[in-house]
């Protein structure tokens, strides 16, 4: 199984957010187990770094996309990537 894991799957997770962080830690335990294949965007990591700096140091930071690193991928959204999709009819797109 492959996911796009939303920005707002990792904040519950990693903020505890009360009424969301059971079921966003089930998808973030299919990607750490590796049942499935968790990509997250680029945007997100940006998205990430915006939220997270208002309450942790740069090194803080820096350990938490470590740490993300090793359970989700980068996915690569950029035109080109979205032309060869589409001009190789890649099943699923």
């Amino acid at each position: 199984m492959v996911l796009l894991v939303d920005t707002n799957i990792i904040l519950d997770v990693l903020l505890s957010r009360p009424e969301f962080v059971k079921d966003s830690s089930m998808i973030w335990k299919l990607c750490e187990t590796e049942q499935a294949k968790g990509y997250l965007s680029t945007l997100t990591y940006a998205n990430m770094m915006y939220v997270m700096r208002k309450q942790l140091t740069p090194d803080q930071i820096e350990d938490v996309f470590r740490k993300l690193n090793l359970i989700f991928e980068f996915a690569d959204f950029s035109p080109a990537r979205f032309g060869e999709g589409c001009c190789n009819e890649v099943e699923g797109f």
